[in-house]
């Protein structure tokens, strides 16, 4: 099963190292500068990690795989970011760098539709939010385990050419918590479907 490292200490981060310490994983967090217990330089918590979550702002992924491409060969990476920086208008993935300067990891995208308050608490009044996540299917037995320990139900959308659907997602969760002004503490569910599709 091995140790999962999240890396950042936002809120995101914060928020998704919690939830999987409380689902039962071994979990470090890998940061700059650590200054409090639980937490690692990024060398580190990457080296001692069979699964790396990278909850950096979006903005940082290039530079970070670009940094760590060649440690994270063999690890299963679960990317939570979406960078805004071209607005909402251009890709918020990092696929092509991911793909460029890491390609010895197994990368998916996962948590990015999801703001972190529902990661920290996934249970509504009617039932439990989905994760939609994408990644090659080689890899869904242990992304999906990483993702049930949060209490989210993951629901694979498809391969890493997924990534622009799960940006769509992201798209409509930020309009409609945001400029239809629902609020954060919002989340999607898929209803119907055969179980494990």
């Amino acid at each position: 099963m091995g140790r999962v490292a999240v890396i950042g200490a936002g809120a995101v981060g914060t928020a998704l190292a919690n939830a999987l310490r409380g689902g039962g994983l071994d979990v470090v967090v890998g940061v700059r500068s650590p200054a409090e217990r639980g937490q690692a330089t990024v060398a580190e918590a990457i080296a001692d990690a069979a699964t790396v979550v990278v909850a950096i702002p979006g903005a940082g992924v290039e530079a970070f795989a670009a940094e760590h491409g060649p440690a994270l060969a063999g690890r299963l990476v679960l990317d939570a970011t979406n960078d805004l920086g071209a607005g909402h208008a251009g890709a918020m993935h990092h696929m092509d760098a991911w793909a460029s300067h890491a390609p010895g990891a197994v990368v998916c995208r996962a948590f990015n539709t999801v703001g972190h308050e529902n990661v920290s608490a996934p249970r509504f009044s009617d039932g439990v939010a989905d994760l939609f996540w994408c990644g090659p299917e080689s890899a869904r037995k242990e992304a999906e385990r990483v993702i049930s320990a949060t209490g989210l139900r993951p629901v694979w959308v498809g391969g890493p050419e997924a990534a622009d659907v799960l940006d769509g997602i992201a798209r409509l969760w930020f309009t409609m918590a945001f400029a239809r002004e629902h609020g954060r503490h919002l989340a999607f569910r898929m209803l119907g479907g055969a179980p494990g599709a």
